[in-house]
């Protein structure tokens, strides 16, 4: 569940007359979401994706209203399972990046100066590549609490927002605001640093790093 306002992917019109409403998960009550970003939902639990659901090569997705959050739009609505190559979001000013359906990704992940401010992949379990998240300034959660192993090197670094959510001293046992309950082993290096906010560093299951561990200028660490 989320405890903020739900935003995400495209801008709403409200030059064009058209009034939008949305809803608080924190206190249930209405709101009005003119200029803000606002996505349509629907009721029901998330289906089950597909077995065929596999997407054969690189995903990129840059800034910019048509080759940015529109495209951020259409690959979240893909409910792909398996993408077998890269994937890269650079610059987009969505509010959000959310695949339920995901599981594997055979390539690397980036994610790069965006306006993200949650990236939820909760049952993405294995990417065979890199993971970089990287200078997205108001990045304050990741979540990938499913994922068990990365392939190649790991790296959270330069999100200046990430963690400040959290408690000044909370235990982090909630997940934190870097969520990977599940994660055992990195097969290449670990970095994560310059995170200015991040408090709390809970990962249960890790156990192996393939080279280097590199844990520095995270000045809220504790």
């Amino acid at each position: 569940p989320y405890t903020t306002l739900f935003r995400s992917s495209a801008l709403a019109d409200s030059a064009g007359g058209i009034v939008f409403q949305g809803a608080s998960y924190g206190d249930g009550k209405r709101i009005k979401m003119e200029g803000t970003l606002t996505r349509c939902v629907s009721n029901g639990e998330p289906r089950n994706a597909s077995t065929a659901r596999t997407y054969k090569g690189n995903i990129e997705i840059f800034d910019g209203y048509e080759n940015g959050n529109l495209a951020l739009q259409n690959f979240e609505a893909r409910q792909l399972r398996t993408i077998e190559g890269d994937v890269l979001l650079q610059g987009t000013r969505s509010a959000a990046l959310v695949l339920p359906y995901l599981e594997r990704i055979q390539g690397d992940l980036t994610i790069t100066g965006t306006r993200l401010e949650e990236i939820h992949l909760p049952n993405l379990a294995r990417v065979t590549g890199s993971i970089t998240i990287s200078n997205n300034v108001g990045l304050r959660k990741v979540s990938m609490r499913s994922l068990a192993s990365v392939g190649k090197d790991f790296v959270v670094s330069t999100n200046t927002a990430l963690g400040a959510q959290e408690p000044a001293r909370g235990s982090g046992t909630n997940g934190g605001a870097l969520r990977m309950d599940a994660l055992v082993n990195v097969d290449g290096d670990v970095n994560l640093e310059y995170n200015p906010q991040l408090k709390t560093l809970y990962w249960p299951q890790f156990e192996t790093v393939g080279r280097s561990l590199l844990i520095t200028q995270n000045d809220a660490l504790w």
